[in-house]
């Protein structure tokens, strides 16, 4: 009978709970959206976050993506557009300069993101597109890992503006690219908002202030 008694209790508990969750599937700029998801739990702790990075993954509030899935089900909305810089090493002939044309790389080795990942295909286009096929000597997607390698001399990468942000090592320089036009478009998709309890959109409206702004 005190079992009984208590599911009540336990029930409202786990309503609560689930009303002060955010489901985020974050497929790509994890680093900037994570340090979203501090900022906003610094204004408000009580929030909770289920996070998870899986494309297959249908269980989601909000989901940060570079790529449009057509589903009636959720609005999605362009936040913001991301220049993708060259990161060489600085004793590279290519660091005193500013600029770059990717096809200049063509033998350059390549640190890149999983191969499988939407970012690593996009910028392997891009190397086809200047009619090469990168040679990958590394993978990765920690920026502080990359940066590391390519100050190392380990070779070259492509370095997203504002998802990776500026990187902090003297070793390093980024180049804007000239050709071909290498910019990305991070998407930012909630569910129905109808059915999107008012924290959830508190958080998705301060999400997408936070990209706009950095624009």
């Amino acid at each position: 009978m005190k079992t009984l008694d208590e599911i009540p209790g336990e029930l409202t508990h786990a309503a609560e709970m689930a009303e002060r969750t955010i489901k985020l599937n974050i497929l790509s700029a994890s680093e900037m959206i994570t340090d979203i998801v501090i900022l906003y739990k610094e204004r408000c702790p009580e929030v909770n976050f289920q996070l998870s990075q899986k494309i297959d993954n249908k269980d989601w509030d909000i989901r940060v993506s570079t790529v449009i899935q057509d589903d009636n089900t959720k609005t999605t909305h362009t936040v913001l557009k991301e220049e993708i810089y060259l990161a060489v090493p600085i004793d590279s002939p290519f660091a005193e300069r500013d600029n770059i044309n990717l096809e200049e790389v063509h033998n350059a080795s390549f640190i890149c993101h999983d191969r499988t990942k939407p970012f690593s295909i996009l910028t392997t286009g891009w190397c086809m597109s200047c009619g090469f096929e990168p040679k990958i000597v590394f993978e990765s997607d920690s920026p502080s890992t990359v940066r590391d390698l390519i100050g190392a001399g380990m070779g070259v990468a492509f370095w997203p503006a504002y998802s990776w942000g500026t990187q902090r090592s003297s070793k390093v320089k980024l180049l804007h690219i000239t050709h071909p036009n290498c910019t990305r478009q991070i998407y930012v998709a909630r569910k129905n908002e109808k059915s999107s309890s008012p924290l959830k959109n508190d958080f998705y409206n301060f999400m997408t202030a936070y990209l706009n702004d950095l624009q």
